[in-house]
């Protein structure tokens, strides 16, 4: 089954949706986009930390606002439109969390990414991250590629000794500033494709193994 049309029947009655974590945010928010879009859904793609620039990356969009021209603009039918602020240095960063509600009646959906975690497969959370909108439906990420590394070069925001195994991969979603911090209503365990299934690991979440860049699920837990 593919990955975007499990999440699209499980968010369809959402209207914001933020995705935390690590290991493959950027390439979900995508994936999600081009099916709202398929489905004729105007969508805004937007993040309340830093991410690639649209000049750098090829966000699924028809339209790029850095500055408040978006504010007086109305989608068109299936139109994703991308708004952040201009960071530099090939980034872009959050605009107003106010911005939001008031952008919110003119999108059937708005696209969150809510955490930074500097291209690493896994993210420890400090006192300050996640930044999740109030009302949003958050679907944390984690990259499956970790497992066999070491912890201090996969795990942004985490330093300790050690390799990335099963029970590190547990305990980080067993710490409240670990994987699901932010409240997050699902896991997806991204890169699945690269290992042996299933892996022993539990959440009170459902966790969905997948391989985004195939946009396939390959199983539910």
């Amino acid at each position: 089954m593919r990955l975007s049309e499990y999440l699209w029947n499980q968010i369809r009655n959402q209207r914001i949706i933020s995705l935390t974590g690590s290991g493959g945010k950027t390439t979900l928010m995508c994936l999600l986009a081009e099916k709202m879009q398929r489905e004729g859904h105007s969508v805004l793609l937007s993040t309340t930390t830093k991410l690639a620039s649209p000049l750098h990356y090829p966000y699924p969009v028809q339209k790029v606002f850095l500055d408040d021209g978006v504010f007086s603009y109305r989608p068109r039918t299936g139109e994703g439109v991308f708004y952040a602020r201009d960071y530099g240095n090939g980034k872009v960063c959050s605009p107003e969390l106010s911005a939001f509600p008031l952008l919110l009646p003119f999108y059937d959906y708005l696209l969150i990414e809510a955490d930074g975690s500097r291209r690493l497969p896994l993210k420890y959370h400090t006192a300050r991250d996640p930044v999740v909108p109030s009302g949003s439906f958050p679907i944390a990420v984690m990259g499956l590629s970790s497992l066999g590394k070491s912890i201090a070069s996969a795990c942004f925001g985490h330093t300790q000794e050690g390799v990335v195994d099963e029970a590190f991969l547990q305990w980080l979603i067993d710490q409240p500033e670990g994987a699901l911090k932010g409240n997050a209503r699902l896991l997806v365990l991204n890169q699945a494709e690269t290992i042996k299934l299933p892996l022993s690991l539990h959440a009170p979440v459902p966790m969905l193994y997948a391989s985004e860049a195939s946009d396939v699920l390959l199983m539910q837990v």
